[in-house]
């Protein structure tokens, strides 16, 4: 929960704008013309080309609006950022026999990079690839590793057609820290950690993290 009085306010702004231009776009998305802005929007915001097919039915939804109301929530709440210590989360294996945390695979002289993954998000299924081709080429300077988080568009929820093809991931630890999964890191974080600092963070992986990670690797 917030407690904290200016975060609060910033919160429920933020969900009084968001659904202002909810209602605004919702409106728009039934010109034509304004149709394909719309869709542009949304590839620039997923960078990545997503099937029009894949999400036209689920846009400013009320199931859209509460999914993006969380994640300004989880935003609010997070308490990692670069240069500064990086939290400890308590994660738990696949099959829920043991419990670790995410600093325990952090080896003192190497990067961790740390993929915080949906498999329902479209953005990490494009990407997973390039994420798996770093993670071998760097094997042997970096550390990483894939947590998995709460769904990005579950069934019943903001939900995606997800048309990538299926890839192979090893997934070896979940995220425990229920009901806001990821808090401290929020959700489909890319991120890296050394010495136990967080030394780079995007929201999400794309071609500019991927590339930005690729050359901080090469100088580690």
């Amino acid at each position: 929960m917030l407690h904290n009085v200016p975060t609060l306010l910033v919160y429920y702004a933020s969900s009084a704008v968001l659904l202002v231009a909810f209602l605004t776009l919702r409106l728009l998305r039934f010109f034509p013309r304004s149709q394909w802005l719309i869709f542009e929007m949304m590839n620039k915001i997923a960078t990545i080309q997503m099937p029009r097919e894949n999400y036209r039915h689920s846009l400013f939804t009320w199931p859209m609006f509460t999914s993006m109301r969380s994640s300004i929530l989880r935003e609010l709440q997070k308490s990692a950022s670069r240069g500064k210590p990086a939290p400890d989360s308590q994660l738990v294996s696949v099959d829920g026999k043991s419990r670790c945390r995410l600093l325990d695979f952090s080896r003192r002289n190497r990067p961790l990079v740390v993929n915080f993954c949906s498999w329902t998000c479209p953005v990490f299924r494009t990407r997973v690839d390039e994420f798996l081709s770093i993670a071998r080429e760097f094997s042997d300077v970096a550390d990483f590793l894939a947590v998995y988080i709460e769904e990005a568009h579950p069934s019943d929820g903001w939900a995606f057609k997800v048309s990538a093809p299926d890839q192979t991931l090893d997934i070896t630890v979940i995220d425990s820290e229920a009901p806001l999964p990821n808090s401290r890191y929020i959700a489909w974080r890319f991120r890296r950690v050394h010495h136990g600092v967080v030394m780079y963070d995007a929201n999400q992986m794309s071609y500019q993290s991927i590339t930005e990670t690729r050359a901080y690797l090469c100088s580690a």
